[in-house]
């Protein structure tokens, strides 16, 4: 069996990411939609590694650190993201639910 073949671009959990995919997960957990977060940030991983440039709105060019920000709306969920094109890493930075997303905050 081949090993899966490797991303263009790594991603990197930054700031309080961790954080904040932990709370939703418990959420999802308490609400039975565990598998479809899952599934959404399996989705926005895949379009990151792959295609972090081209997926994203540009936001802001941090010309000293090399980085530019995006930002990408999918399935309700605002994503924000930093990318050194350079080191070819993303430094995922944020994920909130927004609009219709059952884990919006009310």
């Amino acid at each position: 069996m081949d090993p899966e073949p490797r991303k263009p671009y790594r991603v990197e959990p930054a700031g309080a990411l961790t954080q904040q995919l932990n709370e939703f997960s418990a959420r999802a957990a308490a609400r039975g939609i565990r598998n479809e977060l899952v599934v959404s940030l399996r989705e926005i991983i895949d379009h990151l590694s792959e295609d972090p440039v081209g997926w994203g709105e540009r936001k802001w060019r941090y010309k000293a650190a090399g980085l530019v920000k995006y930002q990408r709306l999918h399935r309700s969920l605002s994503v924000h993201y930093a990318v050194s094109e350079v080191h070819k890493v993303v430094f995922w930075t944020e994920c909130k639910a927004v609009l219709d997303h059952p884990l919006a905050r009310s």
